[in-house]
């Protein structure tokens, strides 16, 4: 019989026994009625106590990963995180993540070092033609020694100048081409050594430099002008601060 039972049980036997005749078995009795009626008020409060508990425990959060944002809202992207060191694929940072799976498959990406959404002040001896505000940065070695180059992402803003179209661009090296539209993409330099850049507009530019001969300019600039980094980009700096 279980707890709940038995007190039940009790509080019947007490209502349903004959009234004693004296006054001592009177007192013993209301006794025991008062003792049963604190064990069921003890006993009930407790139940509502351990239901409250248990509501409450179903009400929180799991220990586990954080469910995703409804359909349309962007994630907040991490604070401003530096990386040393070899970064394992799984701990790349999304834009490196992006990057590279618009580019043609390899095995050998390795990331060197960098950092993602760091409001970086300009170098002061970058050409005006370079300027603005790198906020993310990383170095990709194609295969641990750098055996087939080395390839940068950078995200740029608060670009001083940009071009709004092929006319329009200046580089410090050849140009080798450039296709207008929305972004203008553009690489210069030469076909071991160039740098391709995707002009988002508002001051804002994707520019990977690319030294090797492992992926052509054509490729490089595929991957600046990327609708999927692009969207990420736009993305993360709506929800950085100001």
């Amino acid at each position: 019989m279980s707890t709940q039972e038995r007190i039940r049980q009790a509080l019947d036997d007490l209502a349903t026994a004959p009234e004693p005749a004296n006054l001592a078995d009177r007192a013993l009795r209301a006794a025991g009625r008062r003792r049963a009626t604190t064990i069921v008020a003890v006993f009930g409060a407790s139940a509502v106590a351990v239901a409250l508990v248990a509501v409450g425990i179903a009400g929180l959060p799991s220990s586990g990963d954080d469910p995703a944002p409804p359909a349309g809202v962007a994630r907040t992207p991490a604070p401003c995180v530096r990386y040393t060191g070899e970064v394992p694929a799984q701990a790349w940072p999304d834009f490196v993540t992006a990057a590279l799976a618009a580019l043609p498959a390899r095995s050998d990406y390795v990331m060197q070092s960098g950092y993602g959404w760091c409001d970086v002040a300009p170098n002061p001896s970058v050409p005006e033609t370079m300027g603005g505000w790198k906020i993310s940065n990383a170095i990709i070695n194609l295969g641990p020694n750098r055996e087939h180059g080395v390839l940068t992402v950078d995200v740029f803003v608060r670009v001083p100048s940009q071009a709004a179209t092929c006319a329009g661009v200046s580089t410090p090296q050849p140009l080798l081409f450039c296709t207008p539209g929305t972004p203008l993409v553009y690489a210069y330099g030469r076909q071991d050594a160039i740098i391709a850049i995707a002009v988002l507009g508002a001051g804002v530019e994707i520019r990977m430099p690319y030294n090797g001969n492992a992926l052509t300019a054509q490729q490089v600039a595929a991957a600046a002008s990327d609708p999927g980094l692009r969207q990420l980009v736009q993305d993360s700096l709506a929800n950085l601060p100001t």
